[in-house]
């Protein structure tokens, strides 16, 4: 999902994601998800997606700051980003904060059809 956004953006805007996207994050989500070593444990599942999560609303926040064009919001990969990060995460109390969501604790998100993995 962050991959496909990137992209999308990459293609629709090259000159605005050349100048907004983190060149760390470029390096990060080049790679397709099954090219990728994930961590076998769990804590080190929670850091990454701590860091895919931080990364995602960093995009965001970029795409929706208000000095964005305001089309870059409106493609559809940026939709199905920000609905599938409002899904799998929740930001702590100061907003700085991205926790992968635990349904256990954090409870579902009300009407959300989860269809979609967070990278």
């Amino acid at each position: 999902t962050l991959r496909a956004a990137l992209e999308a953006l990459t293609v629709a805007a090259p000159r605005w994601a050349a100048e907004h996207v983190d060149a760390a994050m470029v390096r990060r989500y080049g790679a397709r998800i099954d090219e990728w070593r994930l961590p076998k444990d769990q804590p080190g599942r929670r850091k990454l997606a701590a860091q895919v999560g931080t990364d995602g609303y960093q995009l965001l926040a970029a795409v929706f700051d208000g000095q964005a064009p305001p089309w870059l919001g409106e493609i559809s990969a940026v939709e199905v980003l920000r609905q599938v990060w409002i899904q799998q995460y929740v930001r702590g109390e100061a907003g700085r904060e991205v926790i992968w969501r635990d349904a256990d604790i954090d409870g579902e998100p009300a009407g959300q059809n989860q269809d979609h993995l967070p990278v």
